[in-house]
């Protein structure tokens, strides 16, 4: 019975201590405010509840027993898109003298954002405030939402926060003093003006060149940094505080523009700057489909509602990048250099965007990288799609200037193979242009010619030259008799008996006129033309030349002078010497050859 007694002691005993330590553990978290390490970090120590409907006020909201209220287990809450309404509490508590704080809460896109100070359980301030309510009502005009509150020491006062947004709900809540928000603030400043520094230089440099250039690639690079810019100032609060602090609805508005602009742009740069159209058609056309969503998101921005379409933009930038990504390193792989640059660019900013997306749909913690991982991503790939332009501007140009020099070395081989073909024609027009288009044997032209050349060569070298005129005996009785028809065959028939009484290559026959022949012999005496002259009779007497059913033998009459030319001498000597001799074997009773001496 003792043990029995005992035992349900210890039982009761350790049921009482759970409920008390499951009591402890719900009740509301009081945070101590430190003296100093600020500004202090104070989202994880409050306690948050889902409002669904939306329909709790402060009463409502203070009233629920401590189960309803849930602890915050990330440093920074975040909980990506919701239609709910959020409410936040904790308890602050003074620990030394009386102290001036700000309560900042660092998002400023939240839509509707109210703040209750309660001490002992009785309302003493309320704030309303948000993104969608004028900048006029805050209670310090800055670009996050800061509260004042005033403690004096071992004051304590509930913080009950209502938040309500289309955009991503988010509670980076920090406390700090007046003075540390001042230096805090400075620093903070400084380095976002130099983040929109080198976004305007880089749109001002870039501006510049697409005015010298006219590339459009410049143009939607402009474009894309003026997406990404106008996006930033609204995301960190500074196009509502400077640009629109009247205007609630277009400040909104222009965050969802600027996203879908940034996915459209994105894409477009993309198909223009890697030349995307060059390297495969079926991804051009799949990027051209990216961008007319970009561009239908950005058109419908304005009318949608926040909610809904900041989070298609914010999907479709996603897409964008990853996509952009991808063409950069195919682009690459295919051989295009900038692509290289233009690749390491996108990467850094998908990075960036990535680490942002991922916190915006609550995955991530909200923390200085997730929430500027964007910014500082967009950054470098802004730099280095500038280096990429310029980069692509240099490729270009040497691009260029090969395919001139290639196309220069083209024309010129063109010109050569020209200048030979006209060479070629030239020569074919010249050996025409000497041939007697009858016969076929070279010309009275080629004639005067060449036996000035061989005469000059024969006058210079002290050498002999022979020439023999000849032509056909009584040729005016055939023609009268077989007709001019079969006076022709008979003219062509002559030529190539000549031609084959003439050995050398050297040795010319040339029709010298009706019908009447020459033959050039260079270096060749008064002997050696005469054993020509001697075959051309030989070759005559032994070839009839046909007519019809007939065989006729034609005979000539050969006139032979031979020649070592003389300073004071010219051609005509010879030729007349040649014509004399030609006439002295017709009067000799044809069918004959006469040296010059022997008929002198």
């Amino acid at each position: 019975m003792c043990i029995k007694a005992i035992r349900r002691a210890l039982m009761l005993l350790g049921s009482f201590v759970c409920l008390h330590v499951a009591a402890a553990s719900s009740a509301p978290q009081v945070v101590s405010l430190p003296p100093d390490a600020l500004p202090y970090n104070v989202s994880g120590q409050f306690e948050f509840l889902v409002d669904t409907n939306g329909e709790l006020d402060i009463d409502s909201a203070q009233a629920l027993s401590d189960e309803a209220w849930q602890p915050i287990v990330a440093t920074n809450a975040s909980f990506g898109f919701s239609e709910a309404t959020y409410w936040f509490r904790a308890t602050l508590q003074q620990q030394a003298v009386e102290q001036a704080w700000i309560i900042e809460l660092g998002y400023p896109l939240l839509d509707y954002v109210d703040v209750y100070f309660l001490q002992d359980g009785q309302l003493t301030e309320h704030y309303e405030t948000g993104d969608r309510r004028p900048f006029a009502e805050r209670p310090i005009a800055y670009r996050n939402f800061l509260f004042p509150l005033t403690l004096e020491a071992g004051e304590a006062v509930s913080v009950y926060m209502k938040i309500r947004s289309s955009s991503a709900v988010q509670m980076p809540l920090a406390i700090t003093t007046p003075g540390t928000l001042f230096q805090t603030e400075q620093t903070q400043l400084a380095v976002q003006g130099m983040y929109f520094g080198v976004i305007a230089v880089m749109l001002i440099y870039n501006l510049f060149i697409l005015f010298s250039t006219r590339d459009l690639a410049y143009l939607l690079y402009v474009m894309l940094v003026l997406a990404v810019g106008g996006f930033q100032l609204s995301l960190h609060g500074f196009t509502y505080q400077f640009f629109l602090p009247e205007s609630p609805w277009l400040q909104e508005k222009l965050t969802a523009v600027f996203v879908a602009m940034a996915s459209l742009f994105v894409v477009w740069f993309t198909i223009s700057f890697l030349k995307v159209r060059f390297y495969s058609r079926r991804l051009f056309w799949s990027l051209s489909l990216i961008a007319a969503l970009g561009g239908l998101l950005t058109l419908l921005a304005p009318f949608v509602p926040y909610r809904y379409i900041i989070q298609l933009s914010a999907a479709l930038g996603f897409v964008s990048v990853m996509v952009a990504l991808g063409t950069g390193l195919y682009i690459c792989y295919r051989g295009y250099k900038p692509a290289v640059h233009y690749s390491i660019a996108f990467a850094a900013l998908l990075i960036g965007t990535a680490l942002m997306i991922l916190n915006k749909f609550g995955i991530l913690p909200l923390n200085p990288l997730t929430e500027n991982g964007q910014q500082i991503g967009s950054l470098t790939q802004l730099v280095l799609l500038s280096f990429a332009l310029a980069f692509r501007i240099k490729v270009s140009r040497d691009e260029t200037e090969e395919a001139q020099l290639e196309a220069t070395s083209r024309l010129e081989m063109r010109v050569k193979e020209r200048t030979l073909e006209l060479e070629q024609a030239n020569e074919k027009l010249q050996q025409l242009s000497n041939l007697d288009p009858l016969t076929g044997s070279l010309n009275r032209r080629y004639f005067d010619a060449q036996l000035g050349l061989e005469w000059k060569r024969a006058t210079r070298e002290q050498t002999t030259i022979s020439l023999i005129m000849l032509d056909i005996d009584r040729f005016k009785l055939f023609n009268d008799t077989y007709g001019h028809q079969v006076g022709d065959d008979c003219l062509i028939f002559l030529v190539g008996h000549l031609r084959a009484a003439v050995l050398r290559p050297t040795d010319v026959v040339v029709r010298y006129g009706g019908e009447e022949f020459a033959i050039v012999l260079p270096g060749t005496d008064a002997e050696g033309a005469v054993t020509v002259a001697g075959r051309i009779k030989e070759r005559l007497s032994n070839n009839a030349f046909p007519i019809g059913q007939e065989a006729l033998f034609i005979t000539v009459s050969q006139g032979i002078a031979t020649m070592v030319p003389q300073v004071n001498e010219t051609q005509e000597t010879l030729i007349k010497r040649a014509d004399q001799a030609l006439y002295q074997a017709k009067d000799a009773g044809r069918d004959c050859y006469l040296t010059f001496e022997n008929s002198a």
